[in-house]
């Protein structure tokens, strides 16, 4: 259980030093950049953060690579979610700005559900299956 904690704990501290350092960091002299920013960065990794929970559902799949492939759709279609949400939100209704949608957040949530395998392959060998 310890090392469950510690592994979760670890990548979240993780996910937010990469977060926070790749906001800071970003060039924004418009004020429509800082919407880039957090498309690119801040949403995929809050959503892995997020997703760290899912970790404690590991014991109620039969397999590993069904947690990996349920845990990489998880991440995919609610990091697009808010990816397009922020661009709404961000852009509003009324110059939505719809390239966006199909660009950055796609590619947004297809980097974010890749970069979450880096969690959740290696997540067996820190978690023993008990064979009854």
């Amino acid at each position: 259980m310890k090392k469950k904690v510690l592994y979760i704990a670890l990548w979240a501290v993780v996910l937010i030093i990469l977060m926070l350092s790749a906001i800071f960091g970003a060039d924004t002299e418009d004020d429509k950049d800082w919407i880039l920013a957090l498309m690119i960065f801040a949403v995929p990794c809050g959503v892995m953060i997020l997703d760290m929970f899912h970790f404690a559902y590991y014991d109620r799949y039969y397999t590993h690579g069904k947690f990996v492939f349920i845990n990489f759709l998880i991440v995919f279609a609610v990091t697009y979610f808010a990816e397009c949400a922020v661009v709404l939100a961000g852009f509003g209704l009324k110059n939505p700005q719809y390239k966006l949608l199909y660009t950055f957040a796609l590619g947004g949530a297809a980097g974010a559900a890749v970069l979450n395998l880096f969690q959740t392959i290696p997540y067996k060998s820190i978690v023993k299956e008990k064979k009854k």
